[in-house]
């Protein structure tokens, strides 16, 4: 398991708001190009039955921060305001085209755990859209999530951070039933993983 990082800046090793402030203005963010076919399969599986809305999954290397890593190393995502602030980042919100963020949006996140986020893709997937749904059954469900889990996981559940949302927390959503979001990070690697899910009557 990552140990806490130390920051020689700030107060007293603790990072303040103007460390915070340049980080997110310099960090360096490089989309990755996933080659998971379980991760594939799961998205095109749920695309299938959300029809009238959208499925989206990217992958994204976050840059060497010691600030990041200060906050990461501690489980502090919420209090770094990452779920609001990752989103204005370009390359993030250029690639997932997101756009009129809610300024609430890091209260719109829960933070979960790498060992139920298969049962959770899993439970969106079997549920299915507005007007279609899965005919096969609930394991068939429980399977494709939990390798897809396996491969964003990684088997490195002491470095994972899992965090869910079923708010609609920018424009993409409908602020219906079908509204999902799931953010995946090694925090030793910086491997950050975004699934957004939407789909409305």
């Amino acid at each position: 398991m990552i140990e806490p990082k130390e920051y020689l800046g700030g107060v007293n090793g603790v990072p303040q708001f103007n460390d915070r402030k340049e980080m997110w203005e310099t960090l360096k963010v490089t989309r990755v190009e996933s080659h998971s076919p379980s991760v594939v399969e799961y998205i095109n599986s749920l695309k299938k039955y959300y029809v009238n809305g959208s499925v989206k999954y990217e992958c994204f290397s976050l840059g060497e921060s010691e600030v990041l890593d200060w906050y990461c190393s501690r489980n502090q995502l919420k209090e770094l305001l990452f779920f609001w602030k990752v989103w204005e980042l370009p390359e993030i919100s250029n690639t997932l085209k997101i756009n009129e963020i809610d300024e609430d949006s890091n209260k719109a996140f829960e933070w979960s755990s790498p060992f139920i986020l298969g049962g959770s893709l899993a439970w969106v997937l079997h549920n299915g859209g507005a007007y279609e749904k899965p005919t096969w059954s609930g394991s068939e469900s429980k399977n494709l999530g939990d390798q897809a889990a396996s491969d964003l996981i990684e088997n490195d559940y002491e470095n994972t951070l899992v965090f869910d949302s079923g708010k609609a927390w920018c424009s993409f959503f409908y602020d219906v039933a079908w509204d999902s979001t799931w953010v995946v990070l090694n925090k030793e690697k910086r491997l950050l993983h975004i699934i957004m899910a939407t789909d409305t009557d």
